[in-house]
């Protein structure tokens, strides 16, 4: 470990070509400059290789590796032995680190060196960029791990920093939790060192229309289980599986606008809520729901 770099920003690629300027330039942009980004192009079939090596050759923060496809736990446990900082800050290729967040989560965990390890509050985006609510609403040890342990889908943790040592000391990132790896970290993070949320949006979280959080949903709640059980088991309490069979009913697109709709809504974002709105009603023009939902926009609320 190069004792003279304090961060490291970890990333992996694949196939993200739409969101990866704006991905990479909200790093480069941050407030906090002195860090090293280490990218991963994980076997990427459309322009994302290009679009990296455009920036490599502009800004020597950048170190990037391209290689054969392996999948995201795979991709960021060679990122992790690959750090050089005293910490790592995860970031996701379509989502939007906001100027000051390095800064915050650093002075953070270097004032509070009992915290292993810290998130945000997160934005919570449509594929345009439109705001649709913030989530990750708990801040201290107690509640997030708790939120953590209750499947809370609200505590979404993935615009973390960590201190590489104590990552690196717990196992890095497990391959039998897939879909579930950063829930898995902070987790594990909590029964060696305090865990906490930044109380500020400093991450915009990109949603999709079939994204692997629609498209995944049984391996996702399966993973999640896993890693919830795991957490019970290493503590000594008694897990009780979720019966909750809802995360196996096909999603349509409807449902999503429909959701996004209401969320923006409850969190004051009227644009947002009245283009899914508008959106739904396309899709289901008969629906008496769809059709009181619009009149609850127009009312706003």
């Amino acid at each position: 470990m190069d004792n003279s770099i304090q961060l490291s920003v970890l990333m992996t690629v694949y196939n993200a070509e739409l969101y990866l300027n704006e991905a990479v330039e909200s790093i480069l942009n941050q407030s906090y400059s002195d860090f090293e980004f280490i990218i991963i192009n994980d076997g990427s079939t459309d322009s994302s290789l290009s679009i990296l090596k455009n920036y490599a050759q502009l800004d020597k923060r950048i170190k990037l590796i391209t290689r054969e496809n392996k999948g995201i736990v795979a991709s960021r446990n060679e990122l992790l032995y690959m750090a050089s900082g005293k910490y790592i800050a995860i970031m996701d290729s379509d989502d939007i680190s906001h100027p000051q967040r390095l800064q915050k989560q650093l002075a953070f965990l270097s004032k509070n060196e009992e915290y292993y390890i810290v998130g945000c509050q997160d934005l919570l985006i449509d594929p345009e960029g439109l705001a649709i609510k913030t989530i990750n609403n708990k801040y201290q040890h107690e509640e997030v791990d708790a939120a953590n342990l209750r499947f809370d889908e609200f505590q979404t943790l993935n615009a973390y920093m960590t201190i590489t040592k104590e990552l690196l000391n717990i196992g890095g990132y497990r391959n039998k939790v897939i879909y579930a790896e950063d829930r898995d970290v902070f987790l594990r993070m909590a029964e060696v060192g305090k865990v906490s949320v930044f109380p500020e949006v400093l991450y915009s979280y990109r949603q999709h229309y079939t994204n692997i959080c629609v498209e995944k949903r049984v391996e996702i709640k399966q993973s999640v289980q896993t890693v919830v059980q795991d957490a019970y088991k290493r503590r000594g309490l008694t897990f009780v599986r979720d019966k909750d069979d809802s995360c196996e009913q096909d999603v349509v697109i409807k449902d999503q606008f429909r959701a996004w709709a209401w969320w923006s809504l409850e969190a004051g974002n009227t644009r947002t809520a009245l283009k899914y709105t508008r959106k739904l009603l396309m899709r289901t023009p008969f629906s008496l729901s769809s059709w009181q939902l619009l009149l609850c926009v127009m009312r706003g609320y």
